[in-house]
């Protein structure tokens, strides 16, 4: 766990599962914003194989999952940006 400016974030690895059921290993940066009482979660992950846009859970090292939406992919890239729902899956209180 790390503070991104200001937040508590974490930035490592995370297996992301798309709706379909198939893992891809990812690197991820997410971090918990806050506006006021609302808090979410969001970041990015980076994968080596492209995933399918949509809802997904993320899954952390320790096992944790989170519910996730797949938002946006830039053409040739391999990154993906990702909105957390619920709970984060990484420390953050």
């Amino acid at each position: 766990m790390t503070l991104h400016d200001g937040a508590l974030a974490y930035e490592g690895p995370a297996t992301l599962i798309t709706e379909d059921g198939t893992e891809h290993q990812a690197d991820v940066a997410l971090y918990v914003q806050t506006d006021g009482h609302l808090k979410q979660w969001l970041g990015n992950a980076t994968l080596a194989t492209t995933p399918v846009l949509g809802d997904g859970r993320l899954r952390m090292p320790d096992g944790r999952e989170g519910a996730i939406i797949l938002t946006n992919m830039t053409t040739g890239s391999d990154e993906v940006t990702l909105q957390g729902s619920g709970r984060p899956p990484f420390d953050w209180s």
